[in-house]
């Protein structure tokens, strides 16, 4: 069996959760999994979940912006590795489904010898040849102002008013400077064991000053763990994590998979692909599955 473990965060739709739990018992056989739920957005029956997940007890409630994805992911973190040993571990949303066998992934993952696989990009005044970089570095190397609104869904987001973002300002208040240099990217991404102790250390020290940093930060768990993995000599990237995510509707979120992506989506050679609706990836899912001979 491949030494494969994976931490789930999940705030809604318990029956795709309960498919995902299935699919990934079902390639991995039973891998360790630390699931982290926020039951203040929906219940999720934990009785007709496998023996091999264990649930965050203490979880955090979440919100768009927030720092809290990024303690939610840390606490599941914690407890997966306090009690398994995994080589690797796999974050994963209830959104994502797994499209590589177990053998596949692991074979990958040891060829490229790092200890994290993400996609991320170093973040740097005057080098924005992509607008997201340009909108990166005013979310986490300016000083800004942060308040909580409601949307128009009247769900609790952050916005961010930025005060100074002068390049000279940066390494005055804030963390970077031209030794260490801010990363940002998908949150989504694969660490080693090596990969989880450096992290797990590093948010032991309450005085952390990146990390502290990051929690007046807008949307920080597209930046955080990018920016200490990237500048921790001792851990090696690779930019790439192996997540088939369609952005091709332009809009704040990918697309919903539907059979049609089925070519795609095994022609990237990604190891998961988002994401995933029970209704309309119906028809998908059930071709995932006959095709990487998933028992659901």
């Amino acid at each position: 069996m491949s030494n494969i473990g994976f931490i789930v965060l999940t705030h809604a739709n318990p029956e795709q959760a309960i498919k995902l739990n299935k699919a990934l018992n079902s390639l991995y056989d039973y891998p360790p999994i630390a699931w982290h739920h926020d039951f203040s957005k929906c219940d999720l029956p934990i009785e007709q979940f496998s023996k091999n997940v264990e649930f965050v007890k203490e979880y955090e409630v979440t919100g768009w912006g927030t720092f809290s994805l990024v303690a939610a992911k840390m606490k599941a973190l914690n407890l997966l590795y306090k009690n398994n040993k995994p080589d690797y571990y796999i974050i994963l949303s209830g959104a994502d489904y797994p499209t590589k066998s177990s053998d596949e992934v692991f074979e990958f993952l040891k060829a490229q010898g790092a200890d994290a696989f993400m996609r991320s990009a170093k973040i740097e005044y005057g080098h924005f040849d992509k607008k997201w970089k340009k909108r990166y570095y005013i979310r986490y190397c300016s000083l800004s102002f942060l308040f909580k609104r409601k949307d128009k869904k009247g769900l609790e987001v952050v916005s961010q008013i930025p005060l100074l973002k002068h390049p000279l300002l940066v390494s005055r208040f804030t963390p970077f400077n031209d030794k260490y240099k801010c990363w940002g990217g998908e949150f989504w991404y694969t660490g080693s064991a090596k990969c989880a102790e450096f992290l797990i250390e590093k948010f032991a020290d309450k005085s952390n000053s990146v990390i502290n940093h990051f929690k007046k930060t807008k949307i920080p768990d597209e930046a955080i763990f990018h920016t200490m993995i990237n500048n921790a000599s001792e851990l090696n990237c690779f930019h790439d994590n192996r997540r088939y995510v369609d952005w091709s509707q332009g809009l704040p979120h990918p697309k919903t998979l539907i059979l049609q992506d089925l070519e795609s989506i095994f022609n990237s050679q990604c190891h998961f692909a988002r994401k995933f609706e029970c209704n309309q990836s119906k028809e998908l899912i059930s071709s995932i599955n006959v095709k990487l001979n998933i028992n659901p």
